[in-house]
């Protein structure tokens, strides 16, 4: 029986796959759709918000466990459908839920498969990890320094534990939630134009102080190495 557990993390991705595409959802998941019907899915979302929420973030989490790379574009329509801050603990459920469960896969049934995938990225992390793993991975976490995919997998290679993984994947990926889901907030002004999306459509009082937050934020490695160095 406990041969078979490390199972389970693969056969959950390998269920709820299943159900993405019988029930037909993976048709709904595409910016045409979402803006060819986003006021019946605003409705339906006003008249049942714990059940679109729970549907939101069951969406995000298995997209991200199957590593589709479209995770901005759902923290932007999360930003657009659900209010402030509702939006954004929704999008940080779904992503750190889809992220542990692509974790527990790359540390059981799908571990040398993943090891292959990654081990070419191992000698740049391996020291990262070795003087302070929490630090370390709220770092990755933070800061885009490898793909959002790659910093799901490669912890379950360097004795991360499940705990530290989740806690520390909710807490650094909230500037990032922010301002995307912030973003999402000026979607409306894209559909009321011809769809186009501009930078600048996005933009708002918020949105630009995470950013700069971020900006300030990507500096502090390159602060600390200088005064390494010094």
């Amino acid at each position: 029986m406990r041969h078979l557990r490390k199972f389970i993390p693969i056969l959950i991705i390998i269920t709820v796959m299943i159900l993405f595409y019988a029930l037909g959802v993976n048709e709904l998941v595409s910016w045409e759709v979402f803006k060819a019907h986003r006021e019946s899915i605003k409705e339906f979302i006003a008249a049942h918000s714990i059940y679109s929420a729970l549907i939101f973030m069951v969406i995000y989490a298995v997209l991200v466990a199957l590593s589709v790379p479209i995770g901005f574009l759902l923290s932007m329509i999360g930003g657009f459908l659900f209010p402030q801050p509702l939006s954004i603990l929704y999008v940080l459920i779904g992503a750190t839920t889809g992220a542990s469960i692509l974790f527990l896969s790359a540390k059981t049934a799908l571990k040398d498969f993943f090891q292959k995938k990654v081990s070419k990225f191992f000698a740049s992390m391996k020291e990262g990890f070795r003087k302070n793993s929490v630090t370390y991975l709220l770092l990755l976490r933070v800061l885009p320094l490898f793909p959002f995919w790659l910093v799901n997998i490669a912890p379950a290679f360097f004795n991360i534990s499940l705990r530290t993984y989740i806690w520390t994947t909710f807490v650094g990926i909230i500037p990032g939630v922010f301002v995307f889901t912030q973003a999402g907030r000026g979607i409306d002004m894209i559909f009321e134009g011809e769809g186009k999306i501009a930078f600048w459509d996005l933009l708002n009082t918020e949105m630009i102080i995470a950013m700069i937050g971020m900006i300030i934020l990507a500096f502090i490695p390159m602060i600390v190495n200088n005064r390494k160095k010094k």
